[in-house]
């Protein structure tokens, strides 16, 4: 979980010399079960973080940095040139605590696919808590969420192909909270179990259908439309669609 931030910040900061103010980044702990079945799952997946978006600043300025502990140490590490501008570091959340850490100390939030617009909410709330806590100023600060879109003549076909896609998110238990906020009852546990045994379409079967609508923007145009700007009314700056369906 999490790369080792030396070879980060360096490529990083060639490619924002390359691309001056169009690189940045989002840190996120990885995913839960991925890194549980390759034994790496972290004690304390927000501090992680928090400890790696400090440390790629940190990394930037060119000085000596120290770090020890897990997953990763610096013993004096040092880059030798600095990015030509600042790079912004967006954190990435699936839940609550990192919302609101993204707030103290990152320069954007990042809200994982799947969220319910009432989530997006929550979170995007969370985050600007965590902002005025520290005193730093909310406007300043930048937030976008991965959203699951497809769209049909019919409008079926879309939410049939979002359906799978949800099935395979709410395989992380980090979404539990998202699922528990949207008060649609969701057997997590049995799409967990069939994901784990790579039967997806067992797995889809355990999305009802009124989570397509609350965890997802599928259907036709007008249902499409209708669902974005949902989201924006919410509060989200960047919607960061992620398109799956047909060539059509």
């Amino acid at each position: 979980y999490l790369f080792h931030p030396m070879p980060t910040a360096m490529s990083l900061a060639t490619m924002a010399e390359a691309f001056p103010g169009r690189v940045g980044v989002a840190v996120a702990v990885g995913n839960t079960p991925d890194l549980k079945e390759s034994g790496k799952e972290p004690a304390e997946p927000v501090k992680a973080v928090e400890d790696f978006v400090a440390d790629l600043r940190a990394l930037w300025t060119t000085e000596p940095v120290a770090r020890t502990g897990e997953p990763y140490s610096l013993n004096g590490a040092r880059m030798s040139f600095p990015p030509p501008e600042p790079i912004p570091v967006y954190m990435t959340a699936l839940g609550s605590e990192v919302a609101a850490a993204a707030g103290r100390t990152a320069d954007g939030i990042l809200l994982s696919a799947g969220f319910s617009v009432a989530f997006v909410a929550h979170c995007l709330k969370l985050f600007a808590d965590g902002a005025r806590d520290a005193g730093r100023d909310i406007d300043s600060l930048k937030n976008a969420a991965f959203i699951h879109f497809s769209v049909s003549a019919d409008g079926i076909a879309a939410r049939e192909n979002v359906r799978r896609k949800l099935a395979f998110l709410f395989r992380n238990r980090q979404m539990a909270e998202n699922i528990a906020a949207a008060g649609i009852p969701i057997d997590q546990d049995a799409i967990v179990d069939a994901v784990a045994a790579r039967d997806l379409d067992m797995a889809a079967s355990f999305v009802p259908d009124e989570a397509i609508e609350a965890f997802a923007v599928a259907g036709t145009k007008a249902d499409c439309t209708r669902s974005l700007e949902a989201y924006l009314a919410a509060g989200l700056h960047e919607p960061v669609i992620q398109v799956s369906g047909s060539e059509e």
